[in-house]
């Protein structure tokens, strides 16, 4: 069969005819659906970094003074110990004060107090440049970024929940710990749990049970001298 021989013309109804006004309505919305297709793809195709998520949390905690209620756990892999204590963290620049099982650890940015209550002791250092990661992990990895080599960025689940895995291998070989595991929250990018591996088979798990930004809170860095006055008190300060 010949299909031009089958060809019809169809005449179309004047009424049914696609107005000026409607084309140029169809044409702008194509071109918008387009433009959000392609604005879309792109943002799919920009994947977050190990140091992109990291600056990203970075710069949260050090917007305002942060409140961290948190669970510390011990773990001797080659003894089978295991120990368990909750805490918390107000921090705010280089100042933060800890409140741990039997301790507190005052700390202004110059002069750092660890009272042992249990025993009534005070002794005082002088503040660290670099805080170690028990006292203030914020502040240990804000303060030590540059010192590590990043393993790339890995999405997980942890206690049900999407999170960020940034894994920090110390350039240092030196140091008394092998890595530094970092989990934030997948959207807020909060952190969900520290984790510090040692040489000697001993891991310090810091999980975080709650966070929050909260108002300057100076007083709560200064040490009390008052409550403390019956204590005894060792300075090394230099």
């Amino acid at each position: 069969m010949n299909l031009l021989c089958s060809y019809k013309t169809v005449k179309v109804n004047p009424k049914n005819r696609v107005t000026k006004s409607c084309r140029r309505n169809w044409l702008k919305t194509t071109c918008t659906i387009c433009l959000l297709l392609i604005s879309g793809l792109a943002y799919t195709q920009s994947q977050p970094t190990t140091q992109s998520v990291l600056q990203h949390f970075l710069k949260q905690i050090t917007e305002s003074p942060v409140e961290m209620s948190f669970t510390f756990t011990y773990e001797n892999t080659a003894k089978k110990l295991q120990d368990e204590m909750n805490g918390t963290l107000w921090y705010s620049g280089n100042s933060f004060h800890l409140q741990v099982d039997g301790m507190d650890v005052y700390c202004d940015g110059k002069s750092k107090w660890v009272c042992m209550n249990e025993i009534k002791e005070v002794t005082i250092y002088q503040a660290e440049e670099a805080p170690d990661l028990m006292d203030n992990p914020l502040q240990f990895i804000l303060t030590n970024k540059d010192k590590f080599r990043y393993k790339p960025l890995r999405s997980a689940t942890h206690k049900g929940q999407k999170i960020w895995q940034i894994e920090m291998i110390p350039i240092d070989s030196n140091t008394a710990y092998t890595s530094v595991v970092l989990l934030l929250h997948h959207e807020t990018l909060n952190p969900v749990q520290f984790i510090y591996n040692t040489k000697n088979t001993q891991r310090y798990v810091i999980g975080i049970d709650k966070i929050a930004k909260t108002t300057a809170v100076p007083d709560k860095f200064i040490f009390p001298t008052a409550l403390y006055h019956d204590f005894n008190i060792v300075d090394l300060r230099e």
